[in-house]
């Protein structure tokens, strides 16, 4: 089976690492993968098609104009057609218009949508038209996937249509897991796109507060986007040079989950946390905003590990977290991580998305 992705991807954050990860396992269970990389005329290469090739992953620079067309939707399905896709499977709005630009009947393939979630945008902006015009598309295409039961996607006439598949990130073997962090701070750590939705700035307000209880914390945020200059500039309003880090975007997740005390979701939405599959894997302690995403993947017994998004629920939770002994600390992220190897494995993943492909055919 031919299984063609097509992505326009914006860095490398919570869809890529998805794709990424989706793309290795589905190589090792005989399914033919490539990707299409959307983008714009004269664009470079971009950071996924990179991170492609180091997996050995072929895939197809496909550049046009921002806005979709006709045009650029006949030429998209024939350069997939062209490829032998038995399957397309879409990750975006973009390639969602296009394909749903094509009727069934000329289409030579199903067409699979994987809608990673929506972020809240202003009224009547670009993004929100485009979104508004994504949710008619999904009608459109032969299957539609949420990664989270709790996501909203509409009516749209959709709902034969949708299936619930978890993301899943891949096992990391003990030979991959860095030594633990020193002792001497206490390190709190979290990671994404640096946009509105992912709640920075609620972490960074925080942290003189934190400070008067926690004199040793450390707060670090990788990632890049479109906030790094007003985070930086908070950051020295509030005299936190010493105390909060922007490193950028880091390669090895893993890595910096192993060097943290605590990895910190304070998303205002999310479709399905990457990050919080990944720190689990890690075996690492976590807390996240109690938003629909996060609630449903930490809900019955690690409900506690959840904060309202005000500034004396998230003070008190850290605190509570960083004075609970060690033992109790082992037994959390052996938890966590039993949870994460029974749900939310990359393997799992493949596999349910192959069982998809075959009900599409």
């Amino acid at each position: 089976m031919k299984v063609i992705h097509i992505i326009d991807s914006g860095g490398l954050y919570g869809a890529e690492a998805m794709l990424l990860a989706l793309v290795h396992e589905q190589k090792k269970i005989d399914l033919d993968i490539e990707v299409v990389s959307i983008g714009k005329v004269g664009e470079d290469e971009k950071p996924i098609e990179t991170e492609l090739q180091l997996i050995g992953c072929r895939y197809y620079q496909f550049r046009m104009k921002p806005r979709p067309s006709i045009k650029q939707s006949i030429r998209l399905m024939n350069l997939c057609a062209s490829h032998g896709a038995t399957i397309v499977h879409s990750h975006g709005y973009k390639s969602n218009i296009m394909m749903a630009m094509i009727p069934f009947f000329l289409r030579p393939f199903p067409v699979v949508s994987t809608l990673h979630g929506y972020t809240k945008h202003k009224f009547l902006s670009k993004m929100t038209i485009y979104q508004f015009v994504d949710k008619l598309a999904l009608r459109f295409l032969d299957a539609i996937v949420l990664v989270s039961p709790v996501m909203s996607v509409g009516s749209f006439g959709i709902k034969k249509k949708m299936k619930v598949i978890f993301n899943g990130v891949p096992m990391i073997s003990s030979a991959e897991t860095p030594n633990k962090k020193a002792d001497d701070v206490f390190i709190i750590g979290t990671m994404g796109r640096l946009s509105k939705e992912k709640n920075f700035s609620f972490l960074v307000s925080l942290m003189p507060r934190i400070l008067h209880d926690i004199p040793n914390a450390k707060l670090i945020i990788h990632g890049e986007g479109e906030m790094r200059a007003e985070l930086e500039e908070l950051v020295d309003v509030l005299g936190l040079c010493e105390n909060v880090f922007l490193p950028g975007y880091t390669r090895d997740a893993n890595q910096f989950f192993e060097s943290i005390d605590v990895y910190v979701n304070s998303s205002t939405t999310e479709g399905m946390p990457i990050t919080l599959l990944e720190a689990m894997r890690a075996k690492c302690l976590v807390l996240a905003s109690n938003i629909p995403a996060n609630s449903f993947l930490l809900k019955n017994k690690f409900k506690e590990f959840l904060y309202d998004l005000n500034s004396e629920a998230f003070i008190r939770s850290i605190i509570q977290l960083k004075n609970k002994s060690l033992q109790e600390k082992n037994s959390i992220k052996n938890q966590l991580n039993d949870f994460f190897i029974k749900e939310f494995t990359a393997k799992k993943m493949a596999e349910n998305y192959k069982k998809l492909y075959m009900e599409c055919l």
